[in-house]
């Protein structure tokens, strides 16, 4: 069987897609790569703000961030594929309270809203692009 078969029982074959990781890549050129590995930086600050927010009562809880703007712009320029910019996540390095939590919920409720805008305008740059490649395909 070649790479292009499946588990098509009926003797069809099927395209094998390539990821790179947990998604699948949808642009090879650098600005939608560059979008793209953008979309996955804010959905992983989305879901530390939300771990953030959820254990803001939990004693000894420290909160998190994810760092990847830094990564993705060195990729950038250097020529890399974007793709490979690094996520990192480590503690928020910001004051506890008695209890020990380190959460701050006006800082984070305030990080919420900027994850949620910047993650809204990512998806309509990426939305606009794929709206240029039907009307091109269209013609």
């Amino acid at each position: 069987m070649g790479k292009h078969d499946a588990d098509a029982q009926d003797g069809r074959t099927c395209a094998v897609l390539t990821h790179r990781g947990p998604g699948v890549e949808l642009f090879n050129d650098i600005a939608g790569a560059s979008v793209e590995r953008a979309l996955d930086g804010v959905a992983a600050q989305q879901r530390a703000t939300a771990a953030n927010i959820a254990n803001a009562a939990t004693p000894g809880y420290r909160a998190q961030r994810v760092s990847f703007a830094d990564n993705l712009a060195s990729a950038i320029a250097s020529g890399q594929d974007p793709r490979s910019a690094a996520l990192s996540t480590q503690d928020a390095n910001t004051p506890a309270d008695l209890s020990g939590n380190t959460v701050q919920l006006n800082s984070e409720l305030t990080n919420q809203q900027r994850e949620s805008l910047q993650y809204q305008a990512l998806a309509q740059a990426m939305s606009f692009k794929l709206g240029l490649w039907k009307s091109a395909f269209e013609k």
